[in-house]
């Protein structure tokens, strides 16, 4: 409800390199721009990553409801959970204003 709100965080190396190995194990940069919605699900999560790799840029997008098979739904569930679990531990994320509002 109050807009969006941005920060700049870095990452360490360590981290980059957590990320682009599993960018390369899961064969993200073959994957699709979107995998569509079934349009079966009210709500639905939706979902974008953007990477830039070099001089490669490479844009993912998907929903809650997708039709993907196991693997690659697996893989997409773990590559969140290993942004999102980096992103939280940091403290420019710590500092930011709690969100307000929600689907009703």
């Amino acid at each position: 409800m109050d807009g969006t709100i941005t920060t700049r965080l870095i990452l360490s190396q360590q981290e980059l390199t957590q990320i682009k190995t599993k960018l390369l194990e899961m064969g993200f940069f073959d994957y699709p721009e979107v995998f569509q919605s079934k349009g079966s699900v009210t709500p639905k999560d939706d979902y974008f990553i953007r990477i830039q790799f070099g001089s490669t840029i490479k844009e993912v997008s998907w929903y809650s409801d997708s039709d993907l098979d196991s693997k690659t739904k697996a893989d997409l569930d773990q590559l969140y959970q290993l942004l999102y679990n980096m992103i939280v531990q940091k403290l420019e994320y710590k500092l930011l204003q709690p969100a307000s509002g929600g689907y009703c």
